[in-house]
């Protein structure tokens, strides 16, 4: 009797924890053809540069689970730059989401660090940004971690697994 109860609660557990079921309108990463990753720290930071390394790997297998393209860009570059890579991999510029890695300036004493993705497109957001040729709408969804500058070497392979999940589980989830 005991087993069966619990067998029932650990049924129960899986369901509840099981991802939802892509709705007929499907994902929300769904909206774009595929994802454009600018990691180039831009600082002489040892270990901004390795998170970089690890979060363009997370990302890349991730994306290549959601079944949608990757494209990494793992030096600093602007708009220009991204789109014409999008465009050398088969991708329509007005068809991806650029994804920026973002590094803030230490703050307090602590020397604490935003690490964020600022995710953005052409066709979908609720902000405005400025490009050379345009706008881009940013969505107002950011993952971010903040972390002190002197744990960052150490966690780094956490950091960028987190920060790549922090972007993928809202977006394979089903379009409201």
């Amino acid at each position: 009797m005991r087993w069966g109860r619990r067998l029932g609660l650990a049924a129960l557990a899986t369901l509840c924890l099981a991802p939802a079921p892509v709705s007929a309108q499907g994902r929300v990463i769904d909206a774009w053809q595929g994802i454009v990753l600018n990691c180039g720290p831009g600082t002489e930071l040892a270990w901004a540069d390795r998170i970089c390394k690890l979060l363009i790997g997370e990302m890349r297998k991730q994306a290549e689970a959601a079944k949608i393209a990757f494209v990494a860009v793992p030096t600093p570059s602007d708009d220009v730059t991204l789109d014409r890579r999008a465009s050398e991999e088969g991708l329509d510029i007005f068809s991806i989401i650029h994804v920026r890695f973002g590094i803030s300036p230490p703050t307090g004493s602590l020397k604490n660090r935003d690490l964020t993705l600022v995710l953005r497109s052409l066709t979908a957001g609720s902000l405005f940004e400025m490009r050379k040729d345009g706008h881009y709408k940013v969505l107002s969804y950011t993952p971010m971690i903040s972390i002190n500058e002197g744990e960052a070497a150490a966690r780094a392979p956490w950091v960028a697994q987190a920060l790549a999940e922090l972007f993928f589980i809202p977006m394979l989830k089903a379009r409201p």
